[in-house]
């Protein structure tokens, strides 16, 4: 969804809210009550909500906590688990093809272009954001990656994604990787829920406010500042989780240097 100019500005928003503008969506209007009272919010769906600019002043004018977009459970979670490891040991990627079978609401909703579409783009954009082909062109400048979604109803929640990953390594030979995850929709993304409660509370008890990158380990498309490159490495995500909450705690932050060990 692009934006607008009533996204735009908090005063140019409010004043949309005031005429019923048709570019202000149910899910913006949560958030705006929220952040009006002071409540943290974190954004658990592909749309567009407090990732506007609009909501982000009204964030930093109430000095609340925010992040998001987009839950990261299933198949995106292993993409940021594997594609990782496929980076550091400079192992290239012909092609990456995923599918989903879901049959709870969440792949009724996504059954519907529209809906698809916005979730198409979060789970595609991950792997451009990881291995950056713009830097590594020979070895993921060329690749194919699509992604289906499929509703199937006697499949309730038990969401199942296939991938098949063609990959390639010293002198060009080629390899396959195949993954199949069989499972529950609701199980992955309910500690997701608890432990978001509990940090953007902390957040806000410490003092933070704004958009929280550290808690982008949690998401398909983590919010940052619009100056900074969104970080989708799940090891590297988890690693700021880590040093924010040791910096809140007054703790040493983690450096993985290690060389204090040998040293004599």
């Amino acid at each position: 969804m692009a934006l607008e100019d009533v996204h735009k500005t908090l005063h140019r928003f409010e004043q949309g809210l005031r005429e019923d503008h048709p570019a202000i969506t149910p899910s913006m209007i949560y958030a705006y009550a929220a952040l009006r009272c002071g409540v943290p919010f974190a954004n658990g769906a592909p749309n567009l909500s407090v990732d506007i600019p609009a909501l982000l002043e009204l964030a930093e004018q109430q000095r609340v906590p925010v992040c998001g977009k987009d839950f990261k459970t299933g198949q995106t979670l292993l993409k940021t688990i594997v594609a990782p490891g496929l980076k550091a040991r400079q192992l290239g990627l012909h092609g990456w093809f995923s599918t989903n079978i879901l049959g709870n609401r969440d792949g009724e909703v996504l059954d519907d272009p529209g809906s698809f579409r916005t979730k198409e783009h979060s789970k595609l954009s991950v792997l451009d954001h990881i291995l950056q082909p713009e830097r590594n062109e020979e070895l993921y400048g060329h690749y194919e990656h699509q992604v289906h979604i499929h509703y199937y109803k006697p499949r309730g929640d038990n969401k199942e994604g296939w991938d098949n990953i063609d990959i390639f390594g010293w002198l060009d030979y080629p390899m396959q990787i195949k993954i199949n995850f069989l499972c529950r929709d609701s199980i992955l993304a309910a500690p997701i829920v608890l432990d978001l409660v509990l940090f953007l509370d902390l957040a806000q008890r410490s003092g933070l406010y704004g958009i929280q990158e550290w808690l982008s380990f949690y998401f398909k498309s983590p919010m940052c500042a619009p100056f900074l490159y969104p970080e989708h490495d799940l090891f590297v995500q988890y690693t700021k989780l880590q040093n924010t909450l040791r910096y809140l705690m007054g703790e040493e932050q983690i450096t993985h240097l290690g060389i204090e060990y040998y040293q004599h």
